[in-house]
């Protein structure tokens, strides 16, 4: 996978020096990098499982400030992003080999920083973006990311094919585990996880468009997943405005490689936007979240559940958006949590 990211990458920069080429011409003040826009957020999460990645580490609570900014020339686009992160490690146990637990925030209590880059430009109704990210600073999960992706424009963006392809390296503190034949076992120290997406985006109409998305992954410690996710958006007026998302996410059946079950994720979620003014725009949304776990070995299934409610709004004066969300999550366990991100975008 990485040699392949690896062509893909100088395909597409010998693609778009070629591009450059073709179209080079005297320089002057109104070709030079402008930067567009700055966006500021906070997040203050109280977990970190997300949807739909069949993420199976322990959750954490954690607090994340971003600054990100664009800029264009000519057909290319660049997107610089730094993020802030406060996690709190109190509820994510390590055994060492003697099968004692600590607690990971005993031995690791600091801020964390994360960088990304991404580029991405077009020739005719081909579209072409790639991507790096790594932590910056020491992190018990350093990680480190890349991205390609290609899709193809139909005639006044009727219709959107494509593909993307993301590969991530995570770092992990030392743990280990009993396994199936109740030896302990050491969990790896670094994880491969790779993804590719297939997506096809069509216009049905001048109020409703439709896209179907097809997911294969790989993780070094798990089964291949597989998983399928179809989005809507329908404009019922000038006004209001759906969007729709329903999906799946499931590991192959093929022999487990730790002390854990056969996983799968189901997921809907529905957003009503409501456009206020021009100034103000209001969302309200639902999301049922369902994640089973398979245990083969004890015939035995866990099952958790969330209900997800959400608010938000984005608010424009004269160069700032100001946006603010707040969503509540709550499981069949009884548990029932509030989270907040806001911030502001700055368009120049």
């Amino acid at each position: 996978m990485r040699t392949l990211i690896f062509y893909i990458l100088v395909f597409l920069s010998k693609q778009l020096l070629a591009s450059y080429a073709e179209n080079q011409v005297i320089i002057n003040e109104s070709d030079l990098p402008s930067l567009q826009k700055i966006d500021v957020n906070y997040y203050s999460l109280s977990y970190s499982k997300k949807n739909q990645d069949l993420n199976i580490d322990q959750s954490v609570s954690s607090e994340r400030t971003s600054l990100s900014s664009s800029f264009k020339y000519k057909k290319m686009s660049t997107d610089l992003s730094f993020t802030n992160s406060k996690n709190d490690y109190s509820s994510v146990n390590l055994r060492n080999k003697n099968g004692t637990e600590e607690k990971l925030s005993d031995s690791f209590n600091k801020n964390e920083f994360y960088g990304s880059a991404a580029l991405s430009s077009y020739i005719g109704a081909h579209n072409f973006s790639t991507a790096v990210g790594s932590s910056l600073t020491q992190s018990p999960y350093f990680q480190s990311s890349q991205q390609v992706q290609y899709f193809y424009r139909g005639q006044h963006d009727s219709y959107k094919a494509g593909l993307s392809i993301d590969y991530q390296t995570t770092n992990q503190p030392e743990n280990y585990f009993i396994n199936r034949n109740f030896q302990t076992q050491k969990s790896p120290d670094q994880l491969k996880t790779q993804q590719v997406q297939l997506f096809y985006e069509q216009v049905l109409s001048d109020d409703f468009k439709v896209q179907a998305v097809n997911i294969y992954g790989q993780r070094a410690d798990r089964q291949n997943n597989k998983g399928y996710i179809l989005k809507t958006g329908y404009s019922i007026n000038q006004k209001f405005f759906l969007r729709n998302q329903l999906g799946t996410i499931y590991e192959e059946k093929s022999e487990l490689k730790n002390n854990r079950g056969y996983y799968s994720s189901q997921f809907f979620d529905a957003e009503l936007s409501y456009l206020y003014s021009y100034k103000l725009q209001l969302q309200l949304g639902y999301g049922l979240n369902i994640e089973t776990e398979k245990q083969t070995f004890n015939q035995s299934d866990t099952q958790v559940g969330h209900d997800i409610y959400t608010v938000g709004s984005r608010y424009r004066l004269a160069e700032f958006t100001i946006l603010a969300n707040i969503d509540q999550r709550q499981s069949n366990l009884g548990t029932n949590e509030y989270n907040f991100s806001g911030g502001f975008s700055w368009n120049l």
